[in-house]
Parts: structure tokens; C-alpha cells; sequence
């Protein structure tokens, strides 16, 4: 669907992932940044949840330009 990081070793192991696990993995560019994913991406890595099944998570912004808000807004 969109392009699911930005960081091409993390997209490879997805891509690894993925296929091992005859999944399908789509994240919605809007919400790459969206603080509940990145807190869901962080508890999977610090092996406090998982593994996930299933996730899914909604965009309700009005309008584009809060998809992606200054960068230390997201921190």
C-alpha cells in the first residue's frame, strides 16, 4: 500500500519477515509516525508485548498536513 519505513535494513527484515510468515503487513504512511503505532513498534522491541496477530489503527486527522507535524512535535 505505502511504503512501510524509511530506513532500508529495517524494510529488508520486514520484507523477511513477512514472507516467512505468509502475512500481509500494510501501514498507512500517515500513521508511520502516529504516536500509538510508534508505542506499539516500541513495546514489540523491547519485548514487553507480542507477537501481533493483527493491528489495526485509525487516521482521524482532518486534514494531511497534521500527518506529518514538526519533528519535535513527534517526540
Amino acid at each position: 500500500m505505502k511504503i512501510p519505513s524509511f530506513d532500508m535494513a529495517e524494510y529488508d527484515r520486514m520484507i523477511e519477515l513477512v514472507d516467512q510468515a505468509g502475512v500481509v503487513c500494510q501501514i498507512e504512511l500517515e500513521l508511520h509516525y502516529n504516536p500509538v503505532v510508534h508505542r506499539v513498534k516500541q513495546l514489540l522491541s523491547e519485548g514487553v508485548i507480542g507477537p501481533i496477530r493483527a493491528m489495526a489503527a485509525t487516521n482521524i486527522t482532518l486534514s494531511p498536513v497534521w500527518a506529518f507535524p514538526c519533528k519535535a512535535c513527534r517526540n
